[in-house]
């Protein structure tokens, strides 16, 4: 009996559409970012854009959902595995830039 599998792809930024927000410096409003996957991309899983705060000592804390305070953040896009492509996180941006 032949062995059959299947060679999954790695995600990759580039196959996101990614708006940031305009203003990543801090003025009270919140941080959130828009992910969409590009139309010809089949097999993806479940994603979503986690936010963690940068702690003085280079920790993070994850946040419950977009920042709005001052301080360092990044955020990620956190991707299940999909029929086409394994799971991935994958950096958006480190932000505000200094």
């Amino acid at each position: 009996m032949p062995l059959i599998f299947k060679i999954l792809k790695i995600p990759t930024l580039d196959l996101f559409d990614i708006i940031l927000t305009e203003n990543l410096t801090y003025n009270g409003t919140v941080k959130q970012f828009k992910v969409t996957l590009k139309p010809n991309v089949t097999g993806m899983g479940n994603f979503i854009v986690k936010y963690f705060r940068v702690n003085p000592d280079g920790t993070e804390t994850e946040l419950d959902g977009p920042p709005t305070d001052v301080g360092r953040y990044r955020a990620f896009l956190y991707i299940e595995k999909g029929t086409d492509y394994t799971d991935a996180v994958l950096r958006i941006v480190y932000f505000p830039k200094s």
